[in-house]
């Protein structure tokens, strides 16, 4: 091997090995493939232009003895140079530019090794100077596979290092494609000098060999594609069986997400109106309760035995009144729970008799009227809820009534777009909406003081009306009485 290819091969391994893990390995390879730039431009000056200038020679004098590179060695190291230096470039071209200079400088490379082992003379002697020495074509194999795996997951290596189908296959079979023809070749080359057949037969041996192995190769491959395409179809059923079954379990989970869900709306419907119902109740019976106390009360401080008859049968109809409330809140307490409240044919002039009733002992006290003016009689809606509207509009109006007036209470009814329009107006004590109105209908709001109140029946009525979609609104000032409509 001549002494300068001999230090060329040091200085590619040691950069190579140096670089590896290296921060400064881009600067080191580009360093190595400059320094050999340099030295091979001397070199193919000479045989390009013979200026009689060999580095090998001034380098190495006392040891040549007539050594020389060879121009296929010049060649080759100027391939490595290119594709090192490319090799620290990014880019996928540029990289795979740096692979191609690998491959170009292994095949060279083969061409000797081959010409060696089948004592191919003519070819071994084709460098115009020196030929390629065997051990430095074996170098120029180590040193061209060592480049080709600076990046062995890029370029044209991304395809034999993957770990899909295409890598296994190629990792399987590039072995044995690239031996079987030399193997073949050297065993007919060896047969035709033994003189067993001539060049013809030698070339048709070499052929139906090479070419069976092939198939058998192709075969293997095969095989190989079967398998993996059984284990793909089975994969894919087994994945379309889990498909399916998750899909069933989706399905199963949004159905029972759907009950639950419609369960908890159900039961918070549920919760809702056994809290309205437990407020109509506690509300509803105050009245009647308190009128019985004060009817009571009457009949023990009259002398007379008429008013007493009179109080005593204004008392039994309270009383009546008082069962019917509680006869009709427990009929609804009992409809079935999975049912909504059922709407009733309500007649008003029916249900403010009735609250008249139930209020009749503060009607009297106070000496209150209502009038009526009802151009609708009545409409569809749950009596109970009904009943309570009217029982807090019409308590309302006899509690906040002036001391020193006689209240008056006036109830009109009347279609207005498809929709009941009911208005309760008083001539009480007011509200001072610029200070209240955010508060008004809120639980446990009270806005005057003094009177036996408990925030809680606009607040109720409000929620009663909304339930089923309508809508309450008032117009009020203080001393000038109130004014609230209601839509239904």
């Amino acid at each position: 091997m001549n002494p300068l290819t001999a230090a060329l091969f040091i200085l590619f391994a040691g950069g190579m090995l140096s670089s590896h893990k290296n921060r400064y390995s881009t600067a080191i390879k580009t360093a190595i493939a400059i320094i050999t730039f340099g030295i091979l431009s001397l070199k193919i000056s000479d045989l390009v232009f013979f200026t009689n200038f060999k580095p090998d020679a001034f380098l190495f004098t006392s040891n040549l003895k007539g050594n020389q590179m060879a121009v296929a060695t010049v060649v080759n190291f100027v391939l490595i140079a290119v594709a090192l230096y490319f090799s620290t470039k990014r880019g996928l071209r540029v990289i795979a530019l740096s692979q191609l200079m690998s491959l170009l400088a292994l095949s060279v490379s083969s061409i000797y090794i081959c010409a060696y082992l089948f004592n191919l003379n003519s070819i071994i002697g084709v460098s115009v100077i020196t030929p390629m020495a065997i051990h430095t074509a074996v170098c120029f194999i180590l040193l061209g596979a060592l480049v080709l795996f600076i990046h062995p997951r890029q370029g044209f290596m991304k395809t034999i290092t993957s770990e899909s189908v295409g890598g296994i296959v190629t990792r399987k079979t590039l072995p044995l494609i690239i031996l079987i023809p030399f193997v073949i070749g050297y065993l007919s080359l060896t047969g035709q000098r033994k003189g067993l057949y001539n060049s013809e037969f030698s070339m048709a041996i070499f052929v139906v060999i090479t070419s069976l192995l092939c198939a058998v190769i192709m075969w293997q491959y095969g095989k190989m594609i079967n398998v993996i395409h059984r284990v793909w179809k089975s994969t894919e059923s087994d994945l379309n069986s889990s498909i399916a079954e998750t899909k069933n379990l989706n399905h199963e989970i949004e159905t029972k997400n759907n009950v639950l869900t419609y369960t908890a709306v159900d039961l918070e419907g549920k919760i809702r109106q056994l809290e309205e119902f437990n407020k109509i109740v506690a509300h509803n019976l105050r009245g009647p309760a308190g009128s019985i106390q004060m009817l009571i009360n009457m009949v023990l401080e009259s002398d007379s035995d008429q008013e007493k008859l009179d109080f005593l049968a204004l008392l039994k109809e309270s009383s009546k009144d008082l069962i019917d409330t509680l006869t009709e809140l427990v009929a609804i307490m009992e409809v079935r729970l999975n049912t909504q409240i059922p709407f009733d044919d309500c007649s008003f002039a029916e249900i403010i008799s009735k609250v008249e009733h139930m209020l009749k002992g503060e009607m009297i006290s106070k000496k209150a009227s209502i009038v009526m003016n009802l151009k609708m009689p009545g409409l569809k809606y749950p009596k109970v809820y009904l009943e309570s509207i009217f029982y807090n509009m019409i308590s309302n109006a006899l509690k906040y009534s002036k001391k020193d007036e006689q209240p008056f209470i006036e109830i009109s009814s009347e279609l207005t777009d498809n929709k009941t329009r009911l208005t309760f107006k008083d001539n009480g004590i007011g509200i001072d909406l610029a200070r209240h109105s955010n508060q008004l209908f809120k639980l446990h709001q009270t806005f005057h003081q003094g009177y036996d109140s408990k925030g809680i029946g606009l607040f109720m009525t409000k929620n009663q009306i909304e339930t089923f979609g309508g809508s309450i609104s008032i117009k009020s000032e203080p001393g000038r009485g109130s004014e609230f409509t209601i839509i239904l």
